[in-house]
């Protein structure tokens, strides 16, 4: 697979070189891809806790809809 680099990304990957960290653009592109997947994971997990979190906060405030209601009704029958 050939890619064409914006010269901005030819600059990090030739500064990340500079560091004796990786030996060659390869392995700084294959650990780049390894933290995307990692990254993409936890949102996914995050996104999927925030859905739970917000269903459960519907259901009590439709259960706590319901209560009030229901009080509204009983202080209404106890006025009669």
């Amino acid at each position: 697979m050939e890619l064409t680099l914006t010269p901005e990304l030819e600059m990090l990957i030739a500064k990340k070189l500079a560091t004796g960290r990786y030996a060659n653009a390869e392995q700084i592109l294959v650990e780049a891809l390894k933290n995307s997947v990692v990254l993409d994971e936890q949102r996914d997990a995050a996104l999927h806790a925030l859905k739970h979190m917000f269903s459960e906060a519907s259901d009590e405030s439709a259960n706590a809809r319901t209560l009030l209601r229901q009080h509204q009704e009983d202080w209404q029958k106890s006025r009669v």
